[in-house]
């Protein structure tokens, strides 16, 4: 096929053509022959095409064939153009990645070693959303973790369990790009199983939608308000598992630290028993109250049983008698509300000011443990007995 003065050889069916293009002629009688000529080798079909559009709004589109034989480039062109140019493999390699292998695999905040989270919400598709912060500066509770859980209702924390979901959400890591939301309503992030919310202490913040299963070992994550999916290794997601008010919340039924104690109240069926702590300042050669060792400011304290003086060493052991005894197992009911058998009502020096926690009877082996209106706990009747017992025993002295 010609056209003016370029010739074409072969078809567009194969993957090569051939153009001579006649660049001058002379005159042999009355025929003009070619005296020079331009031939080239053409892709019908580039493997590779990339488009640049430059800042002056003008693009152009090079070509990129077939790898040249015995040698690691490949052939190029312009498109449109004349030449035929032999280039090292590394730009192709490079052109020919896919866009999930182009796509950035990291958290566009993520949370470095030198940060921590301050507060962290994490929303189940089914049940209540949890969330735990630090407390804030004036902010206190009875116990002596510096941690609370404000959602789905207040409760002191377990320290420990705590900081294993903050160490799970920064540990959240990308394996790989799968691609947008629109693209893969398998992902199940129309409805997410879970949603993460945290932020730390340099007011960074990071959400997490987890979707479904990719296969057995991957999960679909979308990150922040992006449409971008990624996949996640299950493994670093099996932290999830254990966003549970009952997990999170301090296991001790009424944990309460006794420098925030002035006094407490035990009121069950047939008995009430006191107890009671005074402290007067310790002051030094200027009249200022010293520091204690614990940074505390020091007191000189005395103990009380039923408005008797008692030994310091009586008085903590029937207070630690009160305060250890650990829960049994969950309640169903968290709002469980039944027939008051024993009362626990502390005074304290520091807000709210008291505290009262309720063991309600429950069945022949149980009571629910009634904190801040939530029954969230059983314990063992023979545990709240032993208490009594001992608190019985003190007061016959």
């Amino acid at each position: 096929r010609r056209k003016d003065n370029i010739i074409y050889f072969g078809s567009m069916a194969d993957k090569y053509i051939i153009m001579l293009q006649i660049l001058e002629t002379k005159k042999v009688e009355d025929l003009d022959v070619a005296t020079k000529v331009s031939v080239q080798l053409q892709l019908t079909d580039p493997a590779l095409k990339v488009t640049m559009t430059y800042l002056d709004g003008t693009s152009e589109t090079w070509c990129f064939g077939d790898p040249v034989p015995a040698s690691t480039g490949y052939y190029m062109a312009l498109q449109g153009g004349k030449d035929v140019y032999h280039i090292y493999s590394r730009p192709v390699d490079l052109f020919s990645k896919s866009r999930l292998d182009l796509h950035v695999v990291s958290f566009a905040v993520p949370f470095s070693a030198n940060t921590e989270i301050q507060d962290f919400v994490i929303t189940p598709a089914e049940g209540d959303a949890v969330e735990i912060r630090y407390l804030a500066e004036g902010e206190s509770t009875v116990s002596i973790s510096s941690l609370v859980m404000v959602q789905p209702f207040r409760y002191d924390v377990n320290s420990e369990r705590a900081t294993e979901i903050m160490d799970g959400i920064m540990g959240l890591a990308i394996k790989s790009y799968a691609g947008e939301v629109s693209e893969l309503p398998e992902a199940g992030l129309d409805a997410p199983r879970y949603t993460i919310f945290a932020t730390d202490n340099a007011d960074k913040s990071l959400t997490v939608k987890v979707g479904a299963y990719c296969g057995s070992d991957q999960v679909y994550v979308q990150v922040d308000d992006t449409n971008a999916v990624y996949l996640a290794d299950a493994s670093t997601l099996a932290f999830l598992d254990n966003v549970k008010p009952g997990y999170l919340v301090d296991q001790f039924s009424n944990l309460v630290y006794i420098i925030r104690v002035d006094g407490v109240e035990i009121t069950c069926k047939d008995a009430k028993y006191t107890l009671g702590i005074t402290r007067e300042p310790v002051l030094d050669a200027d009249g200022k109250q010293k520091t204690a060792k614990n940074g505390q400011p020091e007191t000189s304290d005395t103990y009380f049983f039923d408005g008797e003086e008692i030994a310091e060493d009586d008085f903590k052991s029937l207070y630690q008698t009160i305060i250890g005894m650990q829960v049994s197992k969950l309640n169903d009911d968290y709002y469980y509300d039944g027939d008051v058998a024993l009362t626990v009502h502390y005074t304290l020096n520091t807000e709210p000011g008291e505290f009262t926690v309720e063991y309600l009877e429950y069945d022949s082996d149980y009571y629910a443990v009634r904190r801040n209106g939530v029954s969230l706990f059983l314990i063992k009747r023979n545990k709240v007995d032993n208490m009594i017992d001992a608190l019985k025993a003190f007061a016959e002295k």
